[in-house]
């Protein structure tokens, strides 16, 4: 998959030291972070996504995808890296996790069924902190858990919010049928047919007709280039 090549590269460019949670996870580790996943670190969770993809298991591959994006934040204010800015360690993590959700989220809303399957199980995520877990970059002090936590919480009630307005533009026939047509293209973003320019345009006028923002369309007044 074209996201998955992506990640490797963002973590071979940037000089990632855990590339090693690209690496596919076994079926059983997968089933188990399914389960239990409140204490799973992002490494855990984001190659626990990547494997998803390689089997085609959409649902899967996005909740555990944004359980790993909550988690990262959650680490980020838990353990407050010393380096900030550009040398910020939270910087390509977050960079592969965006690279990743532009192609494969778009594939779970043209699927409402299953993009409410995700929801339900995605608010209920709370992110959890063993005694003896460490984020691997330095830090000074440990941050407190309970503020983590409700920061993770306002996070994964923003997002649910989101996907329930999405959800509800998929209910319009018209909607859902041009979120297909995107959802195809999605691994193609250099391929601006004309077939996909009117199912982006269908889905603006949507929109902001129904004033909700999904994210996926450009603007009035950012049109897509030919």
């Amino acid at each position: 998959m074209r996201s998955l090549f992506l990640c490797v590269l963002i973590g071979l460019l940037t000089g990632c030291q855990r590339a090693d949670f690209l690496k596919p996870l076994p079926a059983d580790k997968v089933e188990k972070l399914w389960r239990f996943p409140a204490a799973a670190s992002f490494d855990e969770l984001f190659a626990a996504s990547l494997t998803a993809q390689r089997s085609d298991d959409i649902e899967r591959a996005v909740f555990f995808l944004w359980c790993a994006q909550v988690r990262l934040e959650f680490e980020r204010q838990l353990f407050p890296p010393t380096a900030i800015g550009g040398d910020s360690p939270i910087l390509p993590l977050y960079a592969m996790t965006q690279t990743t959700s532009r192609w494969l989220v778009p594939t779970l809303y043209a699927s409402p069924s299953m993009h409410r399957k995700v929801v339900d199980k995605f608010r209920d995520y709370v992110p959890e902190s063993g005694t003896f877990y460490r984020a691997f970059w330095k830090y000074l002090s440990k941050g407190d858990q309970l503020d983590a936590q409700k920061t993770a919480k306002r996070r994964i009630a923003a997002a649910v919010a989101h996907s329930e307005a999405i959800l509800r533009l998929t209910e319009i026939e018209e909607y859902l049928d041009s979120l297909v047509i995107y959802a195809d293209y999605s691994d193609q973003s250099k391929d601006r047919s004309d077939r996909l320019r009117a199912a982006l345009e269908k889905m603006r006028q949507i929109e902001e007709y129904h004033r909700i923002e999904s994210g996926m369309v450009p603007r009035k007044s950012h049109p897509i280039k030919r």
